[in-house]
């Protein structure tokens, strides 16, 4: 007895170590669960797929409970990663530890998850037989959400195989059970889905209220995938009652929407099935046919008979018979035995156009020899009719180039004056910076030493001498605020816009009047010099303005339009006036000079109590 109760007591550790590490195994895999399950939600497929291979490198991961679950999520990704048969493999690969699992959500998601995948294999059969297991499993577990996801993917297998009459009876089923949940997308899966479903069972008004419903959540949750799927319903609804007008509408929606979606997706996929159908009855074949190859190509979700068929009917109004015929032939691999009868006598009618079209084209190249010969006899006509115009294009052509060097000489001229007025204000900008400094540097600090010297000396006399003080500081600030304008403005760090609207502001609080500049924001395509020209015919201008009609408001504006070309407007309040005849004048020769250097056309006039000043030339072309 004691012997026996040794051996408990050594065999009791070991067994709860055995209990420890198998639960530590099981707590670990379920955070790789989970976390895998996130990046999934997130869109890191390759991050996911790590935590999948972490899980199952780990010993003895097959025992574990959580091991069927790891299975059926490691299949779910291939799905999303696009490799779907590798998804139906592994989702059956589920099937023999799925008894292991007591959670019936489980089982329906692998069971529905193989009817969706058997489907778009198209084996009907095998889908059929695990839609059914999958909804016993649903009625068990009591989920309503389930519920009305399968019952619609009941639906759209039934629609699929033409059944419409069973198709509307599990839609109708799938919309009584999403009103039993606050699952809104379930709700909308089931009015977008029944409206194709209803339509195509001859209930085109149930149909049309029921899109409508699906687009009116879809724009409540400005969901860009929801709105393209109602698309496909929209355009069968507008196609069955023929309203081309509409269908083109609609057609115009969807392809903005396309754009807003993931390439690929079921509602992207389900889009082009509808816009191809459409195009098709808009007779467009070639766009049609664009969209009927890419769904050839992505080989998933669409009946193969029908888009050979249609692809068919498409070469077939493009004149390519040949093709036509390669895709009826297609077709009938894939329709039972009575259509293939049908499709038989539709290769033969287009077998024999095919051969018609051959002879056709044989007639055309004997017709084409006849009239090679006919061009022969014409060229000798042809060539004397040459030699008869060259004569007359030469002399044309002389007479061009005569008038084209005039042209150049006169173009010269203007570049050479053009050229002198840019050296002219190039030489005036040196000048101004010049004389800007010396009056900065020079009499503007002579002035403040001497304003030093009086106030120093200002002890005897505090009132004059405080008069003397401030009559010489505001001489100080006169010659700084005149250096300050004098100094070309530094278009390297600073915009035109904002050295215009600084120029606005300073002249205001240094004058009796109201100065605003309203920037247009698309004046960066200007030049420094182009610039350096406008704010000085600015600075002028405002000057006048002040000057000569004493205005109290200006305003400046300055607007880039879309075919190159800048305007300067400078209106004000003032009274009207007649600037000086003398042309010799600094201000308006200097006016002038930039105008000229600018291509520019300047005028003036007076309208509505308010003087304009308007200057309007080409943006120059910036070299690099």
């Amino acid at each position: 007895m004691n012997i026996r109760l040794l051996l408990v007591f050594l065999l009791l550790p070991a067994c709860a170590s055995s209990q420890t590490t198998e639960t530590d195994r099981d707590t670990l895999l379920t955070r790789l669960y989970d976390r895998a399950a996130t990046q999934m939600g997130e869109g890191e497929l390759e991050a996911a797929q790590q935590c999948f291979d972490s899980a199952f490198a780990m010993p003895d991961v097959e025992q574990s409970p959580v091991y069927p679950t790891l299975l059926n999520e490691q299949a779910t990704l291939y799905v999303y990663q696009g490799d779907e048969r590798r998804g139906l493999e592994g989702k059956k690969s589920v099937l023999p530890h799925l008894h292991r699992t007591k959670d019936l959500e489980t089982h329906v998601s692998v069971y529905n998850d193989l009817g969706i995948l058997y489907r778009r294999a198209h084996e009907p059969d095998s889908a059929l037989l695990y839609y059914n297991k999958a909804l016993e499993a649903a009625l068990q577990y009591g989920d309503e959400s389930w519920l009305a996801h399968l019952n619609m993917n009941l639906a759209v297998f039934h629609y699929n195989l033409k059944h419409f009459a069973e198709a509307e009876q599990y839609i109708d089923r799938a919309w009584a059970h999403a009103l039993k949940t606050d699952e809104r997308l379930a709700a909308f899966n089931a009015l977008q889905v029944g409206a194709n479903i209803k339509l195509a069972a001859g209930h085109a008004e149930e149909a049309g209220r029921s899109i409508r419903q699906a687009w009116q959540m879809a724009c409540e949750e400005d969901n860009a995938e929801w709105k393209l799927r109602c698309m496909s319903g929209f355009l069968a609804c507008f196609g069955d009652n023929h309203q081309t007008d509409s269908l083109k509408q609609y057609l115009r929606m969807g392809n903005r929407l396309l754009h807003q979606v993931t390439p690929g997706t079921i509602a992207a996929r389900g889009y082009l099935q509808a816009r191809a159908k459409a195009l098709l009855m808009l007779e467009q074949y070639a766009a049609a046919l664009q969209d009927f190859r890419h769904l050839q190509q992505e080989g998933t979700g669409t009946d193969r008979h029908t888009l050979y068929a249609d692809m068919a009917q498409c070469y077939q109004a493009l004149g390519d018979h040949k093709r036509a015929f390669a895709c009826m032939d297609s077709a009938r691999l894939w329709t039972d035995t009575l259509a293939r009868r049908e499709l038989t006598d539709e290769m033969a009618r287009l077998n024999i156009k095919y051969r018609t079209k051959e002879q056709e084209l044989q007639n055309a190249r004997l017709n084409e020899q006849l009239l090679q010969k006919e061009a022969a006899q014409l060229r000798t006509v042809v060539a004397a009719l040459c030699i008869l115009f060259a004569a007359v294009l030469a002399l044309a052509y002389f007479r061009h180039k005569q008038k084209a060097t005039e042209r150049r000489l006169r173009h010269v001229q203007q570049e050479k004056e053009r050229e002198a007025a840019r050296r002219y204000t190039e030489g005036l900008e040196e000048e101004c910076k010049h004389l800007a400094k010396e009056l900065h540097d020079g009499i503007a600090n002579e002035l403040l030493a001497l304003q030093m010297r009086i106030e120093t000396a200002g002890n005897h006399h505090p009132q004059a001498w405080k008069e003397i003080s401030e009559t010489v500081n505001g001489l100080k600030q006169e010659i700084r605020a005149i250096s300050h304008e004098l100094m070309p403005p530094d278009f390297e760090r600073i915009g035109l816009d904002e050295l215009l609207a600084r120029y606005a502001s300073f002249m205001s609080g240094n004058s009796q009047a109201d100065i605003t500049y309203h920037p247009s924001g698309h004046n960066e395509r200007l030049d420094k010099e182009t610039a350096r020209d406008i704010y000085r015919i600015t600075q002028e201008t405002v000057s006048n303005c002040l000057k000569h009609a004493q205005a109290t408001c200006i305003t400046l504006a300055l607007e880039t339009d879309e075919t190159g070309r800048c305007t300067l407007t400078i209106t004000d309040n003032g009274n009207a006036f007649t600037l000086p005849d003398n042309p010799e004048g600094i201000g308006l020769r200097t006016v002038e000079e930039r105008a000229k250097s600018l291509k520019a056309t300047l005028s003036r006039e007076r309208e509505k109590d308010q003087n304009r000043f308007t200057l309007t030339f080409p943006i120059r072309q910036q070299h690099d």
